[in-house]
């Protein structure tokens, strides 16, 4: 029997969230009748197999299962089956769709996995070197091709401070070729390369405010005022040592 979530209240109706099978009072009393007010929920075709979360696997059933009950941050999917057919993905795996229309798609690897509103969705990328974001797929659409190579990890990088971030993760690089912005990520992928293009990668933006605080160079007044206070004479002019110590500062 099919469930429903009421998404509008209405007169004498239930509260806003709650959620039912619907009616047997026959055709013309069910649910589907009322798209304004009840949204029908999809059916769950899988069953977690493990969770991950800074490379450190779980894979006990209690632990999972109240994973699923409160859907904690951090923890994401690693294994999963899918029920209609047993088919077991893990990130690494390589699919392709099981659907027409997609027929020319090359084969590409699974790096994240994440639930949104009870259907599994997989975060594809190439499977060269590359790592190419390349979209995502409903855990029903997609078609198994090979298991996950040895070895695979979805680490994207390791921060300044020593934090590993995974796809998925968010995170904060600085340029100090970009007059030292702070950039922030919300979700990494595998193509990110800001780690190997002169930039300094930080798990939180307290941590890069405070790097940039203490790294980034700077000219103070009192360094110029020093410079003048002992130039002050005709035959010393202050516009050399005053280059000088700028270029120091951005060079």
């Amino acid at each position: 029997m099919k469930r429903y979530i009421c998404i509008k209240e209405y007169p004498h109706g239930p509260v806003l969230g709650k959620e039912i099978h619907d009616s047997w009072f026959g055709e013309s009393r069910s649910l589907a009748n009322y798209p304004d007010f009840w949204e029908e929920l999809a059916e769950k075709d899988y069953e977690i197999l493990s969770l991950i979360h800074d490379g450190e696997i779980l894979d006990d059933p209690r632990e999972i299962e109240a994973w699923e009950e409160s859907l904690k941050v951090n923890w994401k999917p690693n294994s999963v089956k899918r029920l209609s057919d047993g088919v077991v993905f893990e990130l690494g795996c390589t699919i392709k769709p099981r659907v027409d229309e997609f027929i020319d798609w090359t084969e590409r690897r699974v790096v994240e996995m994440y639930i949104k509103n009870e259907i599994l969705i997989m975060k594809l990328a190439s499977q060269d070197d590359r790592n190419i974001s390349l979209g995502t797929i409903m855990i029903k659409n997609a078609n198994k091709i090979s298991e996950a190579p040895e070895g695979f990890s979805n680490l994207v990088l390791t921060t300044n401070e020593g934090t590993r971030i995974y796809v998925g993760d968010s995170y904060y690089y600085i340029k100090p070729s970009d007059n030292w912005s702070i950039v922030h990520i919300d979700n990494a992928n595998l193509d990110d390369d800001f780690s190997t293009d002169n930039a300094i990668d930080f798990a939180t933006q307290e941590a890069a405010v405070y790097y940039r605080l203490l790294n980034k160079p700077s000219l103070s007044l009192k360094e110029v005022y020093s410079i003048i206070d002992n130039k002050k004479s005709f035959d010393s002019p202050i516009k050399e040592p005053l280059k000088e110590l700028v270029l120091s500062k951005i060079l």
